[in-house]
């Protein structure tokens, strides 16, 4: 599709992207699970099939390689940790409303499931309540 959007003809195009599979470079499973795989500490299944099809891999092969690697993983985990670093950046002036609306948000924008972001956000601020010192009005 590259080749042909170039301005090459169809057949020369296809006959190159022939070559390429033949000799094992041109594998959108493989290309698929390699990426899913690197990207899954730092995005939720969602992103990462949403990150391979606009890569063109078609949704059947995107969806089982984020599943695949997602199901490697512990999301919560992971989800916990983005939002630790997250908060660490963040203010600790902001009103603990929008700073957990931030953090829901943020994991959400990740591609992690709505029970996810919660739970990571409620254990990240939980934590962050016991370690910080009481406010002085």
């Amino acid at each position: 599709d590259n080749l042909r959007r170039k301005g090459h003809q169809p057949e020369i195009a296809a006959a190159a992207a022939d070559e390429l599979a033949d000799n094992g470079l041109l594998n959108d499973r493989a290309l698929a699970e390699n990426y899913a795989t690197a990207t899954a500490p730092k995005a939720g299944r969602r992103r990462v099939e949403a990150k391979l099809r606009a890569r063109g891999v078609d949704r059947q092969t995107a969806a089982a390689a984020a599943t695949a690697a997602s199901a490697q993983r512990d999301p919560l985990a992971d989800a916990v940790s983005l939002a630790t670093a997250r908060a660490a950046r963040m203010s600790r002036t902001i009103d603990p409303v929008a700073r957990k609306r931030r953090l829901v948000g943020f994991l959400a924008r990740r591609g992690y499931d709505g029970d996810i972001c919660r739970r990571a956000v409620e254990q990240v601020l939980k934590s962050d309540r016991r370690s910080s010192p009481p406010r002085i009005p």
